[in-house]
């Protein structure tokens, strides 16, 4: 800060070196005088250098009232309210911090910063990056497990794995025996209630290894490798990784009792539909099961096959082709025809063979010892049993009848339809009950002359023992 001074000139006196040095003084005292402190406050009045007090203190000074005032020991150490002026060195307006306030632009602040009760603070959506969080630890999720609100903390994989465990998905109180925990919540009948957890595409095991891709599959597990168009089309994959059992599904008739406090209309483990709506053009193909067993090369010791086991832990009924399927009853298989809305004959129930260059070495080949040798005549058990006038026939290509076998209780026998009975290597029609027999071949009756033309006889024993004899003509 200066004081401005102005000093008239001396332009009278006599002595030309008076004047002279008179005005040269003036001249000092008027440059020496801006660089003087002005205590009232005249311009100007900015510090062209630094203060020093040589260690001397500045008093007096008035409580600081906007940012740039200088703050008394007393003001730091009781920490009082400070006022700041509604306007800032910059022009702008500056808002009191106790009102609501909007900050425009970039607003960096560093060190920490504690804030006191805060209600709300509301950022910009979708503004907080994920580098702008807390880092977690390894192997951590940021989530509450506590079961009430509480701060976000980092959560170990036991702790996560514990909170999904208690998940409805994974319900363990839901056991059975338990009809109340059935369903969570029991919503059958209450429409609108069930818990679903929805997927569309799972793979298991060691499906995993694959990429899924539909056509074609870029990254392959050892299944779509051996089959292509396997995994890759399928919606539920489960691979066995410890070469046991890919899929199991079971069901049990006493759980729906339990439930609904009746029988069942029928426990499946598994269930398969296809269906076959597609009327364009073309021969589309619809499989509701598709088992598939393949023997590899070098294979020459294990067993390849489809099983289909039934298991009875008590004496069951018989069934006959009259009686249908009564109760307490079990079969390995029931080919049925039929579904609501489709009442229609089928093809076949049963047929085995295809195009493919493979063959069946056998059809049906019923092992010994597998049937019950209680029952049937011929001491094995009985490896076929149908219906009175059901029949087996033989066709030909174009579809016309060669021969054909049934058994009627209206002619009390066995008939052959359509085709000549031949005997190859000799054989006899034998006639078994009480000593009755019919055979046939070249012995010739020792009581009677031998015809010229008979090359073959019957011999036929009745119930009684007695033999006759039939010359075969030809």
């Amino acid at each position: 800060m200066a004081i401005n001074v102005t000093l008239a000139q001396l332009s009278t006196l006599n002595n030309t070196s008076i004047l002279s040095q008179n005005n040269s003084n003036d001249a000092i005292l008027q440059a020496a005088l801006p660089d003087a402190l002005s205590r009232s406050g005249q311009t100007p009045n900015q510090m062209l250098s630094n203060l020093d007090m040589n260690s001397n203190n500045i008093i007096n000074l008035p409580p600081p009232v906007s940012v740039n005032s200088p703050a008394r020991l007393i003001d730091v150490v009781s920490n009082p309210t400070i006022v700041v002026p509604t306007t800032g060195v910059s022009g702008h307006t500056v808002p009191f911090l106790d009102g609501n306030n909007t900050f425009s632009g970039i607003n960096t602040f560093s060190g920490s910063t504690t804030l006191g009760t805060v209600t709300a603070i509301t950022l910009p959506t979708s503004n907080v990056t994920n580098t702008n969080l807390a880092q977690s630890p390894a192997n951590t999720l940021k989530g509450n497990n506590t079961g009430s609100t509480a701060n976000v903390a980092d959560l170990t994989t036991t702790q996560t794995v514990n909170m999904l465990s208690a998940s409805p998905w994974n319900d363990t109180t839901a056991s059975a025996g338990v009809g109340s925990k059935k369903w969570n919540p029991l919503f059958f009948g209450n429409a609108g209630t069930g818990i679903i957890d929805r997927f569309n595409r799972v793979f298991v095991g060691e499906a995993t290894a694959s990429s899924g891709d539909i056509g074609p599959v870029v990254t392959k597990d050892w299944l779509e490798t051996l089959i292509p168009s396997s995994v890759g089309v399928a919606q539920f994959v489960s691979v066995d990784t410890t070469g046991q059992l890919g899929v199991v599904g079971a069901s049990r008739t006493s759980d729906f009792r339990t439930v609904f406090a009746s029988a069942t209309g029928g426990a499946q483990g598994v269930s398969g539909f296809g269906y076959n709506n597609d009327i364009g053009a073309g021969s589309p193909i619809a499989v509701g099961l598709f088992g598939l067993a393949l023997h590899s090369v070098g294979q020459t010791t294990g067993i390849t096959e489809n099983e289909l086991t039934v298991a009875s832990a008590t004496a069951i009924a018989d069934i006959t082709p009259t009686s249908g399927v009564v109760g307490n009853t079990a079969f390995a298989l029931n080919l049925s025809c039929g579904f609501a809305g489709f009442t229609n004959n089928v093809s076949a129930a049963l047929i085995f063979g295809t195009s493919v260059t493979a063959k069946f070495r056998k059809g049906i080949v019923a092992l010994a010892g597998g049937l019950d040798t209680s029952v049937g005549q011929g001491g094995q058990g009985v490896y076929l049993e149908t219906a009175d006038g059901m029949s087996q026939r033989w066709l030909k290509s174009d579809g016309t009848t060669i021969g054909e076998i049934y058994a009627t209780s209206g002619l009390n026998g066995l008939i052959f339809y359509g085709g000549n009975i031949q005997f190859s290597n000799s054989g006899n029609f034998i006639a078994n009950g009480a000593g009755a027999a019919v055979t046939f071949g070249a012995t010739t009756p020792a009581v009677i002359a031998t015809p010229a033309s008979v090359a073959k006889w019957f011999k036929i024993i009745d119930s009684t023992g007695a033999t006759f004899y039939i010359p075969g003509w030809h």
